[in-house]
C-alpha cells in the first residue's frame, strides 16, 4: 500500500517512473478508488544513455548501431572481424562450405552399387571436413583480432561505456558521477537535446551526446 500512503501524505498530480514501476502502480487503480484517493497520472521517466565525446568519435570507426553494443564485446569482436572490416569471412567460409558439400555430392555417384555403408561413411567424412573448416574459421578470426588489436580495444571501450556490465547505464552509473563531471551544463545539454514536446522525449530511450 506504499503508493496509497504516498499519495495520501504527499499528493502528486503525476508520478514519473520506470516501466516496471508504472505497471506496478497501474494495478492499484481500484484501491485508490476504494480509499477515495485521486490516482496520479502515470508517466514514463527519462530513460537515457550518456555518450561522451571520445566514445562518439570512436563509434565512427564502426558500422554498429547503438543497440548492437548491448552484445558482449566478444560478440562484437567476432562480428567485426568476420564482416565489418573488409575480410568478409562469412561469405568466404559459407561459399567454401557450399563448394565442399557440392563436391561430396558429386563424388557420391562413384559409390552407387557398392556397399550401403559407404554412404554413411561419406556423410561422416563430410561432417568431419566441415568441423575442420569451422575450426580454421575460428583460427582466422583470432588472427584478425590479433592484427586489429587497436580496433578491438576501441570496441570494448565503447561497449563498456554504453552498456556497462551488459545493461543500460542507468542500472549501474550514478547520476552524481555525471553531474560532478559536467556540472550545471548537463541540465542545459538535456534541455537542448529534448524533443519539441517533453512527452515525446519520454516515449523512447534517448541518447544524450555530451
Amino acid at each position: 500500500i506504499r503508493p496509497l500512503l504516498q499519495q495520501y501524505l504527499l499528493p502528486n498530480l503525476a508520478y514519473f517512473g520506470g516501466a516496471a514501476e508504472i505497471a506496478y502502480h497501474a494495478q492499484m487503480k481500484p484501491l485508490f478508488t476504494f480509499f477515495g484517493l485521486q490516482m496520479p497520472l502515470m508517466l514514463p521517466r527519462l530513460s537515457a544513455t550518456f555518450c561522451e565525446p571520445h566514445i562518439r568519435e570512436a563509434m565512427t570507426n564502426f558500422e554498429f548501431s547503438f543497440t548492437d553494443y548491448k552484445n558482449s564485446d566478444a560478440h562484437l569482436h567476432r562480428t567485426w572481424a568476420e564482416s565489418e572490416n573488409g575480410y568478409d569471412l562469412d561469405t568466404l567460409f559459407e561459399n567454401w562450405k557450399g563448394e565442399m558439400e557440392a563436391l561430396a555430392k558429386a563424388k557420391r555417384t562413384h559409390f552407387d552399387g557398392l556397399e550401403a555403408s559407404l554412404d554413411t561413411s561419406l556423410k561422416s567424412t563430410t561432417v568431419r571436413m566441415q568441423n575442420e573448416l569451422e575450426s580454421l574459421r575460428d583460427k582466422v578470426v583470432r588472427a584478425v583480432k590479433k592484427k586489429e588489436a587497436v580496433q578491438m580495444a576501441r570496441l570494448s571501450r565503447i561497449q563498456a561505456s554504453l552498456f556497462p556490465d551488459g545493461v543500460l547505464q542507468e542500472r549501474t552509473l550514478a547520476w552524481t558521477w555525471v553531474a560532478a563531471k559536467y556540472g550545471p551544463s548537463l541540465i542545459q545539454m538535456l534541455t537542448e537535446q529534448a524533443e519539441t514536446s517533453p512527452f515525446d522525449y519520454l516515449k523512447a530511450h534517448q541518447i544524450i551526446y555530451l
